[in-house]
């Protein structure tokens, strides 16, 4: 069963931040606003904002702003801050650099390429109307079907391009499963894969919160007691 409210398990740096920066596309810590000519703030530290710094969540940006202004709370890369908006500047980023709407890079470059048939981005009831009927529906506390809110056309796309990249993502158990095979037991790298490189950039602690959590790029690691070998770190979608 799809759920409808599935958090985005999928983000910019799985397909363009990591896979493409290994093809010379986007670099990980080269100021976004080199590929853009979209100021998201008036703050001119946006203008030290990297790729590198939204998947490890040290944009400084606050996790949604609160009125129209994004402000930008610390110096970016100085510390980590749970950041929402980070991602949808990202997710404007990529759209520039590939030509594509976020929905289609995501759907095209991503999920068909990782074989993840029942996975959508940017899902809207209508058109796909056997996909429709296998998505769960909301249900009160007494098991009574709550209606769907109907969605304009205008507000959908005002949805997507804000909360795609952060939580757009529409997907199975088993199709997250595929998804994470590809960092227990990947692929070689191809031109929708990672290189063994920067999976393991993605994977490496780069900023540290607790004494055995840490942000990697897009994951959370945290580090535990494991047998045979001691210590273990299992990362999270992030």
């Amino acid at each position: 069963m799809t759920s409808a409210g599935s958090k985005g398990l999928l983000t910019p740096h799985h397909l363009s931040g990591a896979s493409r920066s290994g093809k010379g596309v986007l670099d990980l810590d080269a100021p976004l606003t080199k590929y853009t000519a979209r100021r998201v703030t008036s703050d001119p530290r946006v203008e030290l904002i990297t790729a590198r710094h939204v998947l490890n969540h040290t944009t400084g940006f606050p996790n949604w702003r609160q009125g129209k202004e994004l402000p930008i709370e610390f110096t970016p890369g100085s510390r980590n801050q749970y950041s929402g908006e980070g991602f949808s500047y990202l997710q404007a980023v990529v759209e520039e650099i590939s030509g594509k709407s976020f929905v289609d890079f995501m759907n095209n470059d991503v999920l068909k390429p990782l074989g993840m048939t029942s996975s959508r981005v940017g899902f809207k009831y209508g058109p796909d109307h056997d996909y429709a009927k296998r998505v769960a529906r909301r249900h009160d506390q007494n098991g009574k079907r709550i209606p769907d809110n109907p969605v304009t056309p205008e507000k959908h796309a005002e949805d997507i391009a804000r909360y795609g990249a952060a939580a757009a993502l529409m997907t199975t158990p088993s199709d997250y499963a595929t998804f994470l095979l590809e960092y227990l037991d990947p692929k070689p790298g191809d031109a929708y894969r990672l290189s063994e490189a920067k999976r393991a950039e993605m994977l490496r602690p780069q900023i540290k919160k607790t004494d055995n959590t840490w942000e990697g790029l897009a994951w959370h690691l945290e580090q535990f007691e494991g047998e045979p070998t001691g210590r273990k770190t299992v990362p999270y979608s992030n």
